[in-house]
Formats: structure tokens, sequence, C-alpha cells
């Protein structure tokens, strides 16, 4: 979870600002969960290509959610 929270920081920090958008969410959380694997792998925990498919796109779903609506949405 360390490895994963600290690749968004320096993602963010790279970017120079948050992410914005779903395409930059779904890039940081691809680089943030390829991080966790890799830190998991050297544990002896392998978390699959899928379980990590599976958590991107829940984050991009849970990060667009929290989007404020706009005029354009209603």
């Amino acid at each position: 979870m360390i490895a994963h929270e600290d690749q968004h920081d320096i993602d963010t920090a790279e970017r120079g600002r948050p992410a914005a958008t779903s395409d930059e969410v779904r890039a940081t959380e691809r680089n943030a969960y390829g991080t966790e694997a890799v830190v998991a792998k050297g544990l002896g925990i392998n978390i699959s290509k899928s379980e990590q498919a599976k958590g991107v796109e829940g984050s991009v779903a849970n990060w667009e959610a929290r989007q404020p609506k706009t005029e354009k949405d209603n």
C-alpha cells in the first residue's frame, strides 16, 4: 500500500499537479498498481495483471463518481 501511494506522489510531482482527467487517473493508477505488484512480488505475493487491471478500473470509476456534475451532465 505504501509503494502504491508513494507512486501517486511521484506521478503528481512529475506532472506538477494532481491527476485531472480520467486518462490521467488511469495512467497514475496503472503506475501505482504496477509498483505495488513489483514490491509484493519481492515479498513473495503475486498480484496478477487481471487483479491490477480491476484495481485500476475500479479506482478510475471511483474518481469519476466523485467529480462534480456540470451543466452538460444534467
